[in-house]
């Protein structure tokens, strides 16, 4: 009978902590629609594309069973809206821009994960696996399209204290952002990349900032980054920022198929940057190497041909390249954020960029290139009945002149309307 009661006791009590951790688990948990409506438009001058899309995700988030382990899914998914002329990124890749190669809708498994976790970012460690979005270092993906890009791995993180976080990673497929399928990472010549791996800090403490990485894909590149910034106070409300970066690119092994570059590729930034009362100026200098034979080098990012790169540069828009080998180049920028006027949730930005001095051992003998970019973008505010749509307009004009060839003008306009739906 002691037993007996023992028992009922003991069932009781771990009864009543399941109901609990059960309650943590779901009344955490989160889901949430974001819907994008997307239009790409492209001219160089001779050709021109555009399409435009309607992308969907259905984002899950589960709290934490016994503060301890969770699972989060999503479901990525796309139609045409419109297509007209020839999608560049179809002929030249194994997808398309914000549709598929075949400029058809799409929808697949985006994310499906198991989290686990113990203490929080003051102190303790995260960690995942299964299919996820890229969110350290070089592994950062992209979320430009109708839906993001993810992959297929695992990455912890260790928060050793306040604004100090350790990362690493480990993956072995790719979820391409415009397609439907689960594909492995490979090569130009479609050979087999086994797996890329990587290790990386960021340091984000009383105005330090430091972030680097070192990634490797098998037999085919690795590479390495660092950044270090410092930020001035200089008093009501005006900051002075100044940052140095760097990243390179190696050969890896007998996979590596000249990626741009034929060896070793580096590329350098120096940025100066203030801002005051809404008002953000930015200047950046830039330096590439990247040697390739018989032809213009540049460095390229990607750890895989099917992957998407993710240089922490500040350089570059949207038309023109501004990595060549030998190019040194200037980056001007200006943003306004138009809340200090009183217009919340507006906010604009103009840029120009000038690159020169590139070694093009072509006929053609490229001297330079230009561009001019705008971006303008209005989120509406919480208390409006348009809460959670936000406007996206970017648009680069660009230019590139020869030696000995006709000059090149290209425009490339990109618009988005995204709206963020809380479901519970």
């Amino acid at each position: 009978m002691k037993s007996f009661a023992l028992t009922a006791m003991s069932t009781a009590i771990l009864a009543a902590a399941s109901s609990v951790t059960h309650a943590d688990f779901i009344d955490d948990s989160t889901f949430d629609i974001q819907l994008r409506t997307a239009h790409f438009n492209s001219n160089d001058g001779s050709d021109s594309w555009s399409q435009t899309s309607e992308g969907i995700q259905l984002n899950y988030k589960s709290g934490y069973f016994a503060d301890i382990i969770g699972f989060d899914a999503s479901y990525y998914g796309a139609v045409g809206l419109d297509h007209s002329g020839v999608d560049p990124y179809s002929t030249s890749y194994d997808r398309g821009q914000l549709l598929t190669k075949d400029h058809s809708g799409y929808h697949k498994l985006g994310q499906a994960f198991v989290k686990v976790k113990a203490g929080d970012q003051s102190r303790g460690v995260y960690s995942q696996i299964g299919y996820m979005r890229g969110k350290n270092g070089g592994i950062g993906g992209s979320s430009s399209r109708s839906t993001p890009s993810s992959y297929r791995g695992a990455l912890v993180e260790g928060y050793l204290m306040d604004g100090w976080m350790v990362h690493g990673g480990y993956y072995d497929g790719i979820g391409q952002r415009t397609e439907a399928s689960w594909d492995d990472l490979y090569t130009q010549s479609k050979e087999k990349i086994d797996y890329v791996w990587q290790v990386g800090s960021v340091y984000d403490v009383n105005n330090w900032r430091a972030e680097g990485f070192y990634l490797e894909s098998e037999a085919y590149s690795k590479q390495f980054s660092g950044t270090l910034a410092y930020t001035f106070n200089l008093g009501h409300d005006a900051t002075l920022m100044f940052e140095g970066m760097y990243h390179g690119a190696r050969e890896n092994g007998e996979k590596w198929d000249n990626l741009g570059f034929k060896e070793e590729a580096n590329h350098y930034t120096f940025t100066t940057e203030y801002g005051n009362n809404g008002f953000t100026g930015t200047l950046i200098y830039g330096y590439t190497e990247a040697r390739q034979d018989g032809e213009m080098g540049t460095l390229d990012d990607r750890f895989a041909y099917n992957d998407y790169g993710s240089s922490p540069s500040r350089i570059g828009y949207l038309v023109g390249n501004f990595w060549y080998d030998g190019e040194k180049v200037w980056q001007a920028e200006v943003g306004y954020d138009f809340g200090h006027m009183g217009l919340d949730g507006f906010n604009a930005t103009v840029g120009y960029i000038y690159g020169s001095d590139m070694n093009d051992p072509s006929e053609n003998q490229m001297e330079k290139e230009t561009e001019v970019f705008t971006e303008l973008v209005y989120a509406f505010a919480d208390s409006s009945p348009l809460k959670g749509v936000s406007l996206t307009m970017q648009k680069g004009w660009g230019e590139t002149k020869y030696a000995n060839a006709p000059d090149v003008t290209a425009n490339d306009l990109r618009a988005y309307i995204d709206y963020s739906i809380s479901i519970f």
